[in-house]
């Protein structure tokens, strides 16, 4: 594969994976209807309710919690993988220093695509947990700004106008934190980084594994490498769904648009679809690790060149 083709592979790849794990903003299909009566503090409902609202306030605390922790456990899990990897292969051990021959050597193996595919495929997992903790998380807030705060707040209005919102309202607010999508996004961007460099990372060591064989995988290997493969893109595509389903109280709007509102499982499947065309860009390594094996000759095709 020449250069420029490899490098407009990559760009593909990466112009496909930013909207795939953006975290588009989601509203409530249903709010409250503000009859500008305010709920006396001292009713026995404002007290079902300020106690359903420090409930929400502890869980909110405890999944962000959570999502640091789901995030210190990626870098360390793949850490160790790498670390292991490392240690048992000749990289460390043929010498002191790290030369070009030895980086070679570890590129064009078939272990290097298959570790980073295992990685990729643990952070993928790890990522939907992220991803869920920050959807309950935006659905209690939801639940804050559109049923309780009107009831302590009915005359809460545009506060570009002298209004005044409570803080889950102002959040929720068009251009608030939860209704930004390029604030959102830059903001839960840096929970999926390390992914897309493993992504990135696994189509290039697989491109690399398969030009340096030429062809001539032994079969086993080439078991191998396809289900790896298979198995990170499938997985790609079930954290596109999952990380873009909400329950049918909620729906996603698209860049912010409400023309662009989208429930599930429709939001699901159009992100879903996104992931898909991962496969389409990668259809030629997909078609070569499907080659059965040629017999070893002088000879080589044009797409094995490299």
């Amino acid at each position: 594969m020449k250069t420029s083709s490899y490098w407009l592979k990559i760009l593909l790849c990466l112009l496909v994976l930013i909207p795939v794990f953006s975290a588009p903003p989601f509203v409530a299909t249903t709010v409250y209807e503000n009859d500008s009566t305010k709920l006396a503090t001292d009713s026995p409902k404002a007290a079902f309710l300020l106690a359903q609202f420090a409930k929400a306030n502890a869980e909110i605390q405890m999944r962000t919690e959570r999502q640091d922790n789901w995030f210190y456990l990626k870098f360390i899990i793949v850490g160790a993988l790498f670390f292991a990897f490392l240690t048992h292969t000749s990289f460390l051990k043929t010498s002191d220093r790290v030369t070009i021959e030895s980086i070679e050597q570890l590129t064009e193996s078939p272990a290097t695509p298959s570790i980073l595919a295992v990685s990729c495929v643990l952070s993928l997992i790890i990522d939907v947990h992220l991803r869920t903790e920050s959807l309950i998380i935006g659905q209690l807030g939801a639940w804050i700004a559109n049923y309780l705060e009107p009831l302590f707040l009915p005359t809460h209005e545009d506060p570009t106008v002298g209004g005044f919102l409570g803080w889950e309202s102002l959040l929720q607010a068009h251009g608030g934190f939860h209704a930004d999508p390029f604030y959102q996004f830059t903001q839960s961007g840096h929970y999926h980084a390390l992914t897309v460099l493993l992504y990135i990372a696994f189509v290039g060591a697989l491109d690399a594994h398969l030009r340096s064989a030429k062809g001539r995988l032994p079969p086993n290997v080439r078991g191998l490498l396809l289900a790896c493969f298979l198995v990170v893109h499938v997985s790609a595509i079930a954290f596109a769904w999952a990380a873009h389903t909400l329950p049918a109280a909620f729906r996603f709007e698209i860049l912010n648009l409400e023309s662009l509102s989208l429930k599930s499982p429709a939001a699901g499947g159009l992100y879903a679809a996104m992931a898909s065309l991962l496969l389409v860009i990668n259809w030629r390594t997909l078609a070569r690790l499907r080659q059965p094996a040629r017999e070893s000759s002088g000879d080589e095709s044009i797409s094995d060149r490299p």
